[in-house]
């Protein structure tokens, strides 16, 4: 007798847990970086950043679902690249 439970879904991966995902959330996340130097933080849209990359805004989206996501994603990045460069001073 088949059981009345649903069936559990294995867990969708992280977006970036494969090599090709890695590098294409590392891309999006610089040319965010990109945006932001050349036209500051305001100015930055989704649509502009899939324009960018080459890949519609859903793809996007499925990196980082909002632009406060991926703004937070970019800064943390740099705070990180960074981080190394304050402690020493």
């Amino acid at each position: 007798m088949k059981s009345l439970e649903p069936e559990t879904e294995s867990p969708r991966p992280e977006p970036a847990a494969t090599p090709k995902g890695a590098a294409r959330a590392a891309r999006i996340l610089n040319e965010t970086l990109a945006v932001i130097t050349e036209h500051g933080h305001r100015t930055l849209t989704l649509e502009e950043i899939a324009r960018r990359v080459g890949i519609a805004k859903g793809n996007l989206q499925y990196y980082f679902p909002t632009r406060g996501d991926l703004l937070r994603a970019a800064f943390a990045q740099q705070i990180d690249h960074h981080k190394n460069d304050w402690l020493v001073a």
